[in-house]
Parts: C-alpha cells; structure tokens; sequence
C-alpha cells in the first residue's frame, strides 16, 4: 500500500471505518461522520492516491451522491473536489489535516444535501475562475478590502466591477490617472475636503490587479458554464446554471 494511505489508515477518525482486504492501492470504508445525513446509514467511500491528491469518491459514482455536479463539488472524474489546496497526506500530521478537511466537506456535502444549497465562504469557483477568485480574495485581503471584494462576488454593485470607473488594463496595469479614486478617498487642504486623484493613490498598482482579477473570474467562470452546456444535471442544486434546461427537457418529455 502507498505510504501515503499507510498514513491516512493510521490516522483514520473515529467516524471513519476502513474495510478490511482493500486493494493494493486504495483504500476503502465507510464514513459516518457526526450531524451528517450519513451518520447513520455511513457513505461507503474508496481513497487512492492521484499526483500530488488523494482522490475520494464513491466506490460506484452516484450510488448515493451525484455522479457529477459542479455546485456539489464532485467533478468530472467523478471524485470530490476538496479545495485547490487540497493536501497530499505525505505525513501523519498532514493526514490528519487531510481527514479535517474531508469531514468538513462531508458537513458541507450533506448540507447541499437537505437544502440545495452550498454555503458560499465555504467554496470556489469552478474551473480556472477557482484560482482567480482565490488569488482575488487574498490580494483584497492583504488591502484591507475583504467585505468590498466579497461584495463584488456576489455580484452586488460594487467600484471593483463598475465599468464606468476605468481603472485598469486587462493586464492588470492602472489606467485613466487624472480620474477620482473609484473608492471615493479624500484630502483635506485647509479647511477644503478634495477628492484623492487616482493617479496619487499609494496603492493603485495592486487595486488595478485586484480590478483585472476580478475581470478575469468572471470571464472565467463564464467560460465554464459555457463549456458545461449540454451536460445533464441532477436537479438537486438551487442555483445551479444548468438546471433550468434540465427541467424544461424533463418537463417537454413527460407532457
């Protein structure tokens, strides 16, 4: 067996049972964690090693979990998506992180599960837009403009996505310096309060990256839901793009 599942059956939590006589290279059991739809019944799964990730996923996709659904975070190869960071479990410490962090997505799982909906500070974009929000919100961040950058994601209005201010190339580079800062910062000379130029703006290089970032995501993102059209959907998921083509197809085809 690979080191790397020696470690992880070593560390395995108490709400995970590992099946005895796996193969070789896998590692399969049952997981019941706490407050989950599947502390019960448990949620049979298989673990085997894939590059520098531990692939998990059902022994038969779709037996009790979607087979595929981008909002669920179960992805094309019919294995669970558990982050872009995702650990390799190459020590027992990081095994033991890997099992946190399997949990947490089984917590999450089951949530989808009950409401149809995936908690959004707890998931990423799909695709290349994953990366960019994440970059996005790390930048923002560090700028100290967290609930702004949020807000934007949600696509609430925002100056990070009003076109009107032209603040940025797509390379990220600032642009339109004699215009007002887009987040309304102001000086005070004497007794007068004037708007802050953008151009004089301290920080204006990485407010233009965050700006173009967040152009990418949403290119990005768009890009994907574009390629996902004609995939079928399993209907579970409130907010998933590609579930009104699916209901009107079943609905025309059982008329």
């Amino acid at each position: 067996m690979p080191q790397r599942l020696v470690f992880l059956e070593t560390t395995a939590p108490a709400w995970f049972t590992v099946k005895p006589g796996s193969a070789p290279d896998a590692l399969s059991g049952v997981a019941r964690p706490a407050d989950t739809a599947w502390s019960q019944d448990g949620l049979a799964l298989i673990l085997r090693p894939d590059g520098d990730r531990i692939a998990v996923s059902e022994p038969v996709p779709g037996t009790r979990l979607p087979g595929r659904c981008a909002e669920r975070h179960i992805q094309m190869d019919r294995t669970f998506c558990l982050g872009l960071d995702a650990l390799s479990a190459g020590s027992i410490d990081e095994a033991r992180t890997w099992w946190a962090h399997l949990e947490q997505w089984l917590q999450l799982q089951s949530l989808a599960h009950e409401t149809g909906l995936w908690p959004d500070a707890h998931a990423l974009d799909h695709g290349h837009a994953g990366a960019w929000q994440q970059a996005a919100q790390r930048l923002a961040d560090e700028l100290g403009f967290s609930e702004e950058y949020r807000r934007a994601h949600a696509g609430l209005p925002s100056w990070i996505t009003d076109p009107a201010t032209r603040i940025a190339k797509e390379d990220g580079s600032p642009i339109n310096g004699r215009a007002a800062c887009p987040r309304g910062c102001a000086k005070r000379r004497g007794r007068r309060r004037t708007l802050v130029l953008w151009g004089e703006c301290e920080r204006r290089a990485a407010i233009a990256r965050l700006v173009a970032m967040e152009m990418h995501r949403r290119r990005a993102l768009d890009r994907y839901w574009e390629s996902e059209r004609g995939q079928p959907c399993c209907c579970t998921m409130i907010n998933c793009q590609l579930r009104p083509a699916a209901e009107a197809w079943r609905q025309w085809t059982t008329s």
